[in-house]
């Protein structure tokens, strides 16, 4: 099945919404598939979830995001940053083996609050795999899962409290851009950047960003 745009106005809730496998949300000639405002329970896709600007626009409340499928926006100069931009809060964000989330400047661009952001498949862009500027608890890269981006792979302008590592986060230049705030990182898997040229990670200071 088809739908052009989902819109969840302020104040408006929906419990479970659930793209399957083979249905599309959205299409490029759009600015977003999916815009929260409201409340979302759980949110689910499995199929494709595409915008002109960004696949997904958040400035409500996810409970549970779950992707499976495919979430691409934002490519081709059109503007938009790309794959999902978080306003807002979700409490979980998981990108799971066979997901693919990828947009023009970003994959994933975080402004608010996410729990606990894991991946087990795959999140690029064109610039940076995932840029965070406000705060994420926990962010999780499983065994099989890449994170990418021409520029940096992860890109940290906010808060993170914790970076898990367990399998590949790669880049152009930079794999891990950190600015100076207290935080953890745990490496058992692959940090590259510029194919072993560039640096796998660096730490920056507000005052030189």
């Amino acid at each position: 099945g088809f739908i052009g745009v989902v819109d969840n106005e302020a104040n408006s809730f929906i419990s479970s919404l659930v793209n399957s496998a083979g249905a599309s949300i959205g299409s490029k000639n759009v600015d977003t598939g999916i815009k929260n405002l409201g409340s979302i329970g759980t949110l689910s896709n499995s199929g494709s979830i595409v915008g002109g600007s960004s696949d997904i626009y958040n400035r409500g409340t996810i409970g549970t995001f779950s992707n499976s499928g495919s979430i691409s926006g934002g490519h081709s100069g059109s503007g938009g940053y790309g794959g999902i931009g978080n306003y807002g809060t979700i409490d979980i964000l998981k990108n799971e083996i066979g997901g693919n989330i990828s947009g023009g400047s970003l994959g994933i661009a975080d402004f608010g609050t996410i729990g606990t952001l894991s991946n087990g498949g795959n999140i690029s862009s064109d610039f940076v795999g995932i840029g965070n500027y406000g705060t994420i608890d926990i962010l999780k890269n499983e065994i099989g899962g890449t994170i990418s981006g021409k520029s940096v792979g992860i890109s940290d302008f906010g808060t993170i409290g914790t970076i898990i590592n367990n399998g590949m986060i790669t880049s152009g230049k930079t794999g891990v851009f950190l600015m100076d705030v207290p935080m953890t990182l745990i490496n058992t898997g692959t940090i590259i950047g510029d194919n072993g040229k560039g640096n796998a990670i660096t730490i920056g200071t507000k005052n030189a960003a």
